[in-house]
């Protein structure tokens, strides 16, 4: 079957097929997303979860395209320090809070 016979058998008409070539060629265009290429990791666990939390730097700049015009840069890396923090800092910092709040009377 020929490219010509495949696109009449999907879209019926002339604009449709135009639309679909329109967003093909769009999608090609989008950015490419971040590769990180990493060796000799044996014995880094700890850098390599960083590496992986992280995404490289994407999550920050995530984060202040989303909340460009509502985040302080300050109010952005700790958000920042939220969305990667380990697991084992997580609790360790609840189990702090925990004990702070319930000695104050909070």
């Amino acid at each position: 079957m020929d490219l010509y016979s495949e696109l009449t058998a999907k879209y019926q008409t002339v604009p449709a097929i135009a639309t679909e070539i329109i967003n093909l060629e769009a999608i090609l265009n989008l950015p490419k997303p971040t590769e990180a290429f990493m060796s000799d990791i044996h014995g880094e666990y700890n850098a390599f979860q960083h590496v992986l939390r992280n995404g490289s730097g994407n999550v920050k700049s995530k984060i202040r395209s989303c909340f460009r015009d509502e985040m302080t840069e300050a109010t952005c890396s700790a958000s920042l320090f939220w969305c990667t923090i380990r697991l084992s800092e997580w609790r360790r910092f609840i189990g702090r809070w925990r004990r702070m709040t319930c000695n104050s009377g909070i």
